[in-house]
């Protein structure tokens, strides 16, 4: 599971200067498939902190996205093995985005609601 993830952050053939590893983080967790859970965890996350609760720069966004996700695997996921897949894919991206030349902004979270603009 961590194999796509790791050659898309850090890839040979482009002097290991990759991207953050989410969309690649969404199909491996719709390799698991017919076990939906972990990536409809992933995407409600990420809806959630897109959507409802706006959290800028994308770059909080994915720390605490994938955050909660592994936190929530790991209260209603039976499978040891996915938790420990995605806790080391949240290891690469956490390392990836921790060491990324990216300036860093202030975080910002907005509450809106979906029905208001």
């Amino acid at each position: 599971m961590t194999a796509p993830v790791l050659g898309h952050i850090l890839p040979v053939f482009y002097c290991f200067q990759g991207g953050k590893g989410i969309a690649v983080t969404f199909g491996c967790l719709l390799g698991l498939l017919p076990a939906i859970k972990p990536v409809a965890i992933f995407a409600a996350f990420f809806l959630l902190f897109s959507l409802c609760l706006q959290i800028t720069p994308h770059y909080y966004r994915t720390l605490v996205t994938y955050f909660c996700t592994l936190a929530a695997l790991y209260l209603t996921s039976g499978a040891t093995a996915v938790c420990v897949g995605f806790l080391l894919i949240t290891g690469l991206v956490f390392g990836r985005l921790l060491t990324s030349q990216e300036e860093k902004e202030k975080m910002n979270v907005k509450v809106k609601l979906l029905w208001r603009r």
